[in-house]
């Protein structure tokens, strides 16, 4: 199994518990044979975000299966918490009515897609989304399917959580010379002078 979709199961699995009230942010990370992961969840809770990349020199036996990992995205990945899948239908397997709410204010996610091979729902959004500025700033949330409420999560150490993160894979893609992009520019810089 790879380091990377292992690592993602191991932060999926703390979630299949159900869902969630009052869990606190853990941290996982992980650098071996060329590949790096770093993501934040809830023990119990249905949802993680990730980031996730790979040097030029990666052993790809040992990282193949993960991908790809662009640099400077979030991955977001949730557990079947978020409902069965009607595999009748012609949109099985993707769903445009995923929110998640922190500060008060709701954030609908971009399609979610079923992912067989990790045994999740996920979606990319950039480090420079208004979500990630939102979860790096704290606070309670939940996640929303539809008109059912799929968890409360606790704000306590998700904005600690997710900068370490994001600093952790900014570190590695900026060792490889990647150039932040534009569009995370703002969210990489700021984490960068706050330093930690």
């Amino acid at each position: 199994m790879s380091l990377l979709k292992s690592v993602s199961i191991g932060l999926m699995s703390l979630a299949l518990a159900g869902p969630s009230m009052a869990q606190d942010w853990g941290i996982e990370s992980e650098f071996s044979q060329g590949w790096f992961f770093a993501g934040t969840g809830t023990d119990g809770g249905p949802i993680s975000f990730n980031c996730a990349g790979h040097y030029p020199t990666a052993d790809w036996s040992y990282g193949e299966g993960g991908g790809p990992y662009d640099p400077y995205i979030i991955h977001v990945s949730m557990t079947e918490a978020l409902g069965p899948i009607d595999w009748s239908q012609p949109d099985a397997g993707r769903r445009s009515d995923i929110i998640f709410s922190i500060g008060g204010l709701g954030y609908q996610f971009p399609q979610v897609q079923w992912n067989d091979m990790l045994g999740d729902w996920g979606v990319v959004i950039s480090m420079g989304d208004p979500l990630i500025t939102a979860l790096l700033a704290g606070g309670p949330s939940e996640l929303w399917a539809g008109d059912q409420r799929i968890a409360q999560l606790s704000g306590t150490g998700i904005s600690a959580n997710l900068a370490q993160a994001i600093r952790f894979c900014d570190g590695h893609w900026a060792a490889m010379g990647v150039q932040v992009p534009q569009h995370a520019a703002q969210t990489v810089m700021t984490l960068r002078a706050q330093g930690g």
